[in-house]
């Protein structure tokens, strides 16, 4: 949103003249914002420079792979998703007060101001503890299923690349392995991000896509495992 924000603000103040006028104005703030990063005077959680639009190195190369299998372990684990926030009330009255009028409506009925009071009752905790078992089951028959998905799509892909075939053979199955790219790239994508410049952690939110790729990927594969992908032909 902050993004949007400041070229709302740019607008108002005349960057958006012309397409030059803008490309002037952002390289002027990428190179301030640069040189303060650079100088110690602007900290990055990276100790890197700050954007979202890095510059590809060698360097950042075996994290962003790295990162990339953490990503997609993430996404079909469900990791991230427990259904409530453990963290304690340890708010005082004056925060309280100050979320509660920013939200305009009633705090949590278990916080107590100034005290680690948990916000959750057993009974709440319980429902809870069931719907994380459900997610913990689901989570592994998702990863099981992409990994049966792509084995079984591997060995009907593969025997059709080494034999002549023609393209209505192979690219059904190039496009099925299109839909368990997108997963991996947004994956990589988000990787990249984090590596060079967010260094926020894995983050559930920018993978949210992924989840269903890959729970299309795995229902599609193993659906059409052993079904001829081609147009029979008419006599």
């Amino acid at each position: 949103s902050f993004y949007w924000a400041i070229r709302r603000a740019a607008q108002f103040e005349g960057v958006y003249a012309d397409a030059q006028t803008a490309a002037d104005y952002w390289q002027t703030v990428a190179d301030k914002i640069n040189a303060a990063c650079d100088a110690g005077t602007l900290p990055s959680r990276t100790g890197r420079r700050t954007a979202t639009s890095q510059p590809i190195k060698a360097e950042y190369v075996p994290a962003t792979l790295s990162e990339t299998w953490n990503g997609l372990c993430h996404a079909a684990g469900l990791r991230g998703c427990a259904p409530y926030e453990a963290l304690r009330s340890i708010g005082t009255e004056e925060d309280f007060a100050a979320w509660s009028g920013y939200l305009h409506c009633s705090f949590n009925s278990s916080a107590e101001a100034g005290k680690d009071t948990p916000y959750y009752s057993l009974y709440q905790k319980a429902v809870f503890a069931v719907m994380q078992g459900w997610a913990w089951v689901y989570s592994i028959l998702l990863t099981v299923g992409v990994v049966c998905a792509l084995f079984f799509h591997l060995t009907e892909l593969l025997p059709w690349i080494r034999k002549k075939c023609t393209a209505q053979t192979v690219v059904p199955w190039l496009l099925l392995f299109g839909i368990f790219g997108m997963a991996l790239l947004r994956c990589a994508m988000i990787a990249f991000v984090e590596v060079s410049s967010f260094g926020i952690g894995t983050s559930t939110m920018y993978l949210a896509t992924v989840h269903p790729l890959l729970a299309l990927y795995a229902f599609v594969g193993l659906f059409l495992y052993g079904r001829p992908l081609k147009r029979k032909e008419t006599a």
